[in-house]
This record gives structure tokens, C-alpha cells and sequence, in this order.
């Protein structure tokens, strides 16, 4: 990431026709080790070893941040919407092992206790708070 950061810097500090202040994104649609940070926390500047930016001028939006700002949503909306469109082609349509994939797939989501079990279907919020990591809500059964 300094790499690329450093290289976009070159580029538009020898831009010849930019005559204004400009601001570089780099937005991450996938939350860093699978954890959601905070809209405050979702905003930041790479810096290097001595706590310099890279840039003074660019800026990393992860899923908390970028979200909300661009969509009004949570991320955990936006990933359950997602997730709703990508079950349209579970199981493994394309593959040969189709069967035995989706076999596989649903033994361990069993295990991890990601299947609804009313409807033997995966529940999209319990799944999406494993991928997320966010705090699963205590259930009212559980109570």
C-alpha cells in the first residue's frame, strides 16, 4: 500500500494542469481481518514507521465509513443485501462437484450454527455477523 500510495502522489504533484488542492481514496469494500470499525475509526491515513503520512492527501475508507457515506447504510445492510442476491446461485451451479460442495458447505454451517432451524435455510444475519465479527444479538429463545 506505501507503494501505491507514494506512486499516485508522484503523479499528481507533476500534473502539470492541476491547479487545486485534490484528495486520492483508496476505499476497501471488505472489512480488515473481518472486523467493522467505527465511522470515526473507518477513516484514515496511512503512516509509516516515525508516524508520518504517506500522503497528506490521501485517505483509506473502509466499510464502516464509505457505507454510510455513500450509501446511508450500515455495512451490515449492504452485506445482507448482498448476500441475498449471491444464495440466488448457491449451490456451486457451475461446478462438477456441485453435490458434494454444497454437502461439505452445509455440514459446516450447521456446526457453526448458521442455519435457521425452522426453515433449514442459512440465516443471511447470523452468517453475516460470522463473517463481520460483529456481536451476535442474544435471541429471544435464548433469553
Amino acid at each position: 500500500m506505501p507503494g501505491v500510495i507514494r506512486r499516485l502522489e508522484a503523479m499528481a504533484t507533476e500534473d502539470k494542469n492541476l491547479t487545486r488542492p485534490y484528495l486520492c481514496v483508496v476505499c476497501v469494500a471488505t472489512p480488515p481481518r473481518g472486523k467493522i470499525l467505527s465511522y470515526n475509526e473507518s477513516r484514515q491515513m496511512k503512516r509509516n514507521n516515525e508516524g508520518h503520512p504517506y500522503s497528506p492527501n490521501c485517505e483509506v475508507w473502509l466499510p464502516g465509513f464509505i457505507f454510510p457515506f455513500i450509501c446511508g447504510l450500515s455495512p451490515t445492510e449492504v452485506y445482507k443485501a448482498a448476500l441475498e442476491k449471491v444464495s440466488e446461485f448457491l449451490p456451486f451451479h457451475a461446478l462438477p462437484q456441485r453435490r458434494e460442495c454444497a454437502e461439505l458447505l452445509s455440514a459446516k454451517l450447521n456446526e457453526l450454527e448458521l442455519v435457521n432451524a425452522e426453515t433449514g435455510k442459512l440465516d443471511l444475519l447470523r452468517f453475516q455477523e460470522f463473517v463481520s465479527q460483529a456481536p451476535r444479538k442474544k435471541e429471544k429463545a435464548e433469553k
